[in-house]
């Protein structure tokens, strides 16, 4: 059945992105059927549907390409014992505990209260990465299973890690990756790796070749924190950027979240691979692990989205952290007035 969304401030973005006043957006089904005026969208499409649209702006919906959808396991939640000093106590001492905490019917919850939030803000497709070290088997489905039931678009993969076993979630992300294949419209897969400093050589070659197999590409933190350079440094003599490209991690497909602490050198990795990179300006403050070199990346021409990492499922939210924190940080007040709404309104989509 055709819906009529009338009346509105139409603004279109894409290649040829247009504002159109007291506009138009039908819809068939999942599809976009035509975008003009309001008056003539009426006479061409007068069976539709009409939704009243006035004072309101219709846009496309939000893209957040880097979430932890059990995340939400953590809000309001008081951590026992003395507070973490740092990145790596937060995990320890907060997340490492919750995900193994995590059986089936939290998954299930924990995927729900998120996207209740997404369709609310007008968050439409997310790139999730999940973790139930508990209840890893399967896991991946009841995610999918709330996603559908919400009705937004996902990629979906588990976040493989060798902190608890070695390889511990290779088999849930090979099974998952088997059986979305290309993906349906609706539901995608990627090959997840938790980060450099909790795999090895091994398991991230494992992964690579399983994502190089079935044509996906690979969602992976890095050098969220200093912590994770210094590993890399310390036990493989090459920073994180590196190590990873070494081990073929990186490529257009793949996705480099966080890329606080690395140098220009690893930048220009990114660069030279098409590897493309995720900015998550609220929980990197949240962590206090530092700022992402997004002008300079942005300046070498290194793809760069927005992503909340669980803290939210607000776009607007994240990008205007994003607007505030890189002015802060490069204690200049004329930047990323244009940058940030890029990350959130351009650069997602690709």
């Amino acid at each position: 059945m055709a819906t009529r969304f009338e009346n509105g401030i139409v603004v279109t973005l894409g290649e040829k992105n247009r504002v159109l006043w007291n506009a138009s957006v039908v819809t068939d089904g999942e599809k976009i059927a035509a975008v003009g005026d309001s008056g003539a969208m009426k006479q061409r499409f007068p069976g539709a549907d009409a939704v009243e649209c006035s004072g309101k702006i219709i846009l496309p919906g939000f893209i957040c390409t880097h979430h932890h959808f059990y995340s939400t396991m953590a809000r309001g939640m008081g951590i026992p014992g003395e507070p973490a000093s740092n990145f790596v106590e937060i995990l320890e001492r907060l997340w490492w505990k919750v995900d193994r905490a995590l059986d089936e019917e939290d998954i299930t919850l924990s995927a729900q209260l998120p996207l209740i939030d997404c369709i609310r803000n007008g968050t439409t497709t997310v790139i999730d990465h999940h973790a139930s070290p508990a209840m890893r088997d399967g896991s991946l489905d009841l995610v999918e299973n709330a996603v559908r039931q919400a009705g937004i678009r996902a990629s979906l993969c588990y976040e493989v890690s060798d902190r608890n076993i070695p390889g511990g979630g290779v088999a849930e992300n090979k099974r998952f990756i088997k059986k979305v294949g290309k993906g349906d419209g609706q539901i995608a897969a990627m090959m997840g790796m938790h980060a450099s400093f909790t795999l090895s050589d091994a398991t991230i070659e494992e992964c690579v070749g399983i994502a190089r197999d079935a044509a996906v590409g690979c969602h992976i933190h890095v050098a969220e924190d200093a912590a994770d350079r210094e590993d890399s440094l310390a036990r493989y003599k090459m920073p994180t950027v590196n190590r990873l490209h070494k081990l073929g991690v990186t490529g257009e497909t793949s996705i480099f979240v966080h890329c606080v602490h690395i140098d220009e050198a690893e930048m220009d990795v990114l660069a030279s691979t098409g590897t493309s990179v995720v900015h998550n300006p609220e929980s990197n403050m949240n962590n206090a692990v530092g700022v992402t070199p997004l002008l300079k990346l942005l300046k070498k021409g290194v793809l760069v989205g927005l992503g909340t990492d669980g803290m939210g499922s607000d776009m607007l939210v994240q990008m205007r952290c994003a607007y505030l924190l890189h002015r802060l940080a490069n204690h200049d007040p004329r930047v990323a007035f244009m940058e940030a709404p890029q990350l959130l309104l351009q650069n997602n989509a690709q």
